[in-house]
């Protein structure tokens, strides 16, 4: 599967999307219950901003407990490949583009959680 087109900022709805296919969740419970988001480890008043810190942290380590491998290529501060393979050596190639690295790789990681 390869992406060359462009992408902008996710909307609202995918980025909740994302970050709870990457193990956050918004408690439930009764009136002691948290507002706002929790996984594994810590608890957030609001799903975290999508930087490189808060990717590698949340979102690749997704990616190794689906059995998939990124590999990352940073061309230039505009270009980033990524490559996904999973355990068999099947691979995946996603190229995604955009000049905000972070975002780009959000989107190379969407393609394959999404799923």
């Amino acid at each position: 599967m390869s992406n060359s087109e462009q992408k902008s900022q996710p909307s609202e709805k995918q980025i909740r999307e994302f970050w709870e296919r990457c193990g956050f969740r918004q408690p439930r419970g009764g009136a002691k219950a948290l507002k706002g988001y929790v996984t594994y480890e810590y608890e957030f008043s609001e799903l975290p901003n999508i930087d490189l810190n808060n990717l590698f942290k949340y979102a690749v380590p997704k990616l190794l407990s689906k059995g998939k491998y990124l590999h990352i290529v940073v061309h230039s501060l505009t270009r980033i490949d990524a490559k996904i393979e999973d355990a068999f050596g099947r691979q995946e190639d996603i190229f995604s583009s955009n000049n905000n690295l972070a975002l780009a790789l959000f989107w190379a990681i969407w393609e394959v959680i999404k799923k």
